[in-house]
């Protein structure tokens, strides 16, 4: 198996991507949610899509490095 952290096959821009977009929808979903201490249905809705959004590139950004790690073996 090669060194994962400096292997220059590996798609880091990728995960990088992926992980980062996210991030990105984490940290609005919890601003969101510091700016709405009384929550209301909108809010809600908003910070759920967000956070099935960032569910969604995180497994995808998981399934690419598990993916890879099993071509390596």
């Amino acid at each position: 198996m090669t060194n994962q952290t400096s292997d220059p096959s590996w798609d880091y821009s990728l995960i990088w991507e992926l992980s980062h977009e996210a991030m990105e929808l984490l940290v609005d979903a919890r601003r969101l949610i510091g700016e709405c201490e009384n929550s209301n249905k909108e809010v809600n809705e908003k910070v759920f899509k967000m956070f099935v959004e960032a569910s969604i590139r995180l497994s995808d950004c998981g399934r690419h490095v598990s993916a890879r790690v099993r071509d390596e073996q």
